[in-house]
């Protein structure tokens, strides 16, 4: 049992301005909080109620920050995505689908779909995608091309796609 508790526990250790950071970014991006709302004053008084020191050191002023931190985090995840979909034992199958959404912008999604390095079988999106101009395939298979360049960058031998 012990073991088994041993290997859940992270690595690294987190700082409380990184565990603040993490659960900011979190609540902006799952309750679709706009950027800007770090800047409101009474969600910066609230936070400087709980603890203000802490506050004045971590909470961004501007929406721009969290923005950057937001890009930051989307680049590393694709960063240990690519790499745990290069180290895959399997080869990488791929299907699409396309849709328009409400407002009217059409969606090409990409889900990879492989094992991984312990044996585990792994589905994951790796793309949303706008699709602009037509809705035919030739236009679907450049943007899917697109993609699969940019994730496995020389190893698309290693890909194999279905829709």
């Amino acid at each position: 049992m012990q073991k088994r508790a041993a290997k859940r526990r992270p690595l690294i250790v987190e700082s409380r301005a990184d565990i603040f950071k993490r659960l900011l970014l979190g609540w902006i991006t799952d309750a679709n909080i706009p950027l800007h709302g770090v800047e409101h004053k009474l969600f910066r008084q609230l936070l400087a109620f709980l603890d203000d020191e802490f506050v004045i050191e971590v909470l961004p002023t501007s929406g721009n920050t969290v923005r950057r931190w937001i890009l930051q985090e989307f680049e590393e995840h694709t960063r240990m995505l690519k790499d745990e979909m290069n180290k895959a034992l399997s080869k990488v199958h791929t299907s699409f689908d396309m849709w328009t959404s409400p407002n009217g912008i059409a969606i090409l999604s990409v889900i990879a779909y492989y094992v991984d390095i312990a044996g585990t079988p792994q589905v994951r999106l790796i793309s949303l995608e706008k699709l602009s101009g037509s809705h035919g395939g030739e236009n679907q298979a450049i943007l899917m091309a697109k993609v699969i360049r940019k994730i496995w960058l020389g190893k698309e031998d290693r890909v194999l796609h279905s829709r």
